[in-house]
């Protein structure tokens, strides 16, 4: 039997990464820098969902020959989708 430090265990998601080996300064700038990508994502999800949703509708718009109707229901569509990306990424928040 393999000594206890080679023994492989199953990865489980929930579990937090072992930090046993690094400092707790160091662990805790991993943390934070993951938490800062994740959220400067967020900042870019935001207007490129609503931006896709208000020029998904115009194109719409111009090939019916209407007045900007789909415009402004890509434009909520897009909004919504930035509001469910910001809500769903919060959510998935590990807490720390």
């Amino acid at each position: 039997m393999p000594p206890s430090c080679c023994r492989s265990r199953p990865i489980n998601n929930n579990e937090r990464e072992d930090t046993s080996g690094v400092d707790d300064e160091d662990a805790s700038l991993a943390t934070i820098t993951r938490q800062y990508a994740r959220y400067a994502i967020v900042g870019i999800m935001f207007p490129v969902a609503i931006m896709l949703g208000f020029f998904g509708g115009y194109l719409l718009d111009r090939w019916f020959g209407t007045v900007p109707l789909f415009a402004l229901i890509g434009l909520i569509f897009g909004v919504a989708a930035a509001i469910r990306n910001l809500l769903q990424t919060v959510a998935t928040d590990d807490g720390t």
